[in-house]
């Protein structure tokens, strides 16, 4: 078995072992069904004389090094945890990461001795807190619940909760001073949009290129999720991809090709701390690195791998996010599905290979890979179904690349000049005002509601969906050339 092949089946056991411990599975009966497993393989691998099979029946039993490193790693992070819950105490502690804002505002506060543990704070709008800023807190911490929510903050090494306690700033400008730079640079831009363009376009806009959503109305965010377009502002692949593209091409008229990639891949570093580090963007930074590593050596990258590999060392950096981050999941559900699927969505169609007129025919394709791939999941976390994402989605995305150009460009203009931004911002304003009319417009029908979906179910959904892509795949000749203009 070639190196890669190793490295991609040892990286996705690997998962799945992680994946079955954060499901609450005990570690001597996923070593009996890793076991199981590797048994069943290498006796097929006999009958079909391969020796491929004998290593993937070997590598099988990393599902067990996986579950060991989920139990490890929480472990460590009870060991860390010393909080007094459900009694009012007297606590220091310092923001660590950028605060939410809408109605109020919630942040993460690292408690300083004698206690320890990150715990989520809510309160109130005003005063307004910051990252870094060290809070003298009196309250009551309590635990989490229900247990979903608990396991949702734990990936974040959240541990408690406090509601509207008493707070007092103690001091401010702790925490990374480049973290601190590049929260203040984030909210300066986003209030040149505020400036130049009207409160929803701006708030949009500020979705699109930044993923600040703190400024949607309940209007505006009913109406993506109706519509099916509320990956738009999640900075998903399709946006990093595009920021990443502009970087490069804008760097490599100026640089050496060595020095615009080494710069391209800093500047998006900086990036993906400036929005939060969510795990589609870091997913999407991660995948542009490995493709544009690719590009620079001459040699082909494996889709297979890199997003094998990239969910791997997100793993390792963070076990729980695979079974409780939401994103995570759906981030890496829809690149399959754009990657796999949309060829042979685009096959079935027997669409053309040129992209059409705002390059609806890939936007078609990509749309119905990643909606299959991600189906299961939004039923089972969210309950809905758009049913008119597919049209929604093709009359805005072949304009999104030019919104977040000149959304970008007003950004920067508006430090230097806001007279210059004001005028490209009545041409960014005609983008924005057109793609909010489509979101509202599919956004006035109903969603498909959902009562339940059991976990089984979207476990023969998935099955079904990969035997279809293989057998699909062997009749086709030539197989399937995965989807690469998206990452």
């Amino acid at each position: 078995m070639r190196i890669y092949d190793i490295a991609f089946y040892a990286a996705g056991f690997f998962l799945v072992g992680v994946f079955l411990a954060s499901s609450g599975l005990s570690l001597f009966f996923i070593l009996a069904l890793a076991s199981l497993l590797a048994v069943t393989i290498v006796f097929c691998s006999f009958l079909k004389r391969s020796r491929k099979l004998i290593w993937a029946g070997g590598l099988s039993l990393m599902i067990v090094i996986g579950s060991a490193y989920l139990y490890f790693y929480r472990a460590g992070q009870a060991q860390d945890v010393k909080i007094v819950f459900d009694r009012k105490i007297d606590v220091h502690g310092i923001i660590v990461r950028e605060p939410e804002r809408g109605t109020g505002q919630q942040f993460v506060l690292d408690l300083a001795p004698p206690h320890s543990g990150k715990i989520l704070v809510r309160e109130r709008l005003y005063p307004q807190f910051f990252y870094g800023d060290t809070i003298h807190l009196k309250g009551v911490i309590q635990e989490p619940q229900p247990e979903g929510y608990a396991h949702y903050l734990a990936k974040d090494g959240v541990v408690g909760i406090s509601v509207f306690p008493k707070t007092e700033k103690v001091a401010g400008g702790g925490g990374s001073i480049i973290r601190r730079a590049l929260f203040a640079t984030k909210g300066k831009t986003i209030a040149v949009f505020n400036r130049i363009l009207p409160a929803e376009e701006a708030a949009f806009l500020a979705g699109l290129t930044l993923g600040e959503r703190s400024g949607f109305s309940k209007e505006l965010i009913e109406s993506l999720k109706a519509s099916g377009t509320t990956h738009l502002v999640a900075l998903s692949g399709y946006n990093i991809t595009l920021i990443v593209v502009a970087i490069r091409r804008s760097l490599g008229r100026m640089l050496s090709r060595q020095s615009a990639f080494f710069l391209t891949l800093g500047l998006i570093s900086l990036f993906v701390v400036m929005t939060g580090a969510e795990a589609s963007v870091v997913r999407a930074a991660i995948m542009g690195a490995i493709l544009l590593l690719a590009q620079e050596i001459g040699r082909p990258s494996s889709f297979r791998n890199a997003i094998t590999l990239t969910a791997f060392g997100m793993a390792l950096i963070n076990p729980l996010i695979v079974r409780f981050d939401v994103g995570f999941q759906l981030s890496f559900l829809s690149l399959l599905g754009i990657t796999y699927l949309a060829p042979i969505t685009k096959k079935m169609l027997r669409l053309k290979d040129a992209p059409g007129s705002f390059e609806w025919r890939e936007n078609l394709v990509a749309t119905i890979g990643a909606q299959l791939a991600v189906v299961p999941l939004l039923i089972l976390y969210f309950g809905t179904l758009s049913l008119t994402f597919l049209p929604a989605n093709i009359l805005v995305l072949g304009l999104v690349p030019w919104t977040m150009t000149l959304g970008f460009a007003v950004g920067v203009l508006g430090f230097f000049s806001l007279f210059l931004a004001q005028a490209l911002g009545w041409f960014l304003h005609l983008l924005l005002a057109y793609e909010l009319f489509v979101i509202r417009f599919f956004g006035q029908f109903s969603p498909w509601n959902f009562d339940s979906i059991k976990l089984p179910a979207v476990f023969l959904y998935y099955s079904i969906l990969l035997f279809f892509v293989v057998i699909y795949s062997r009749r086709t000749k030539g197989g399937i050339m995965p989807y690469t203009t998206r990452l």
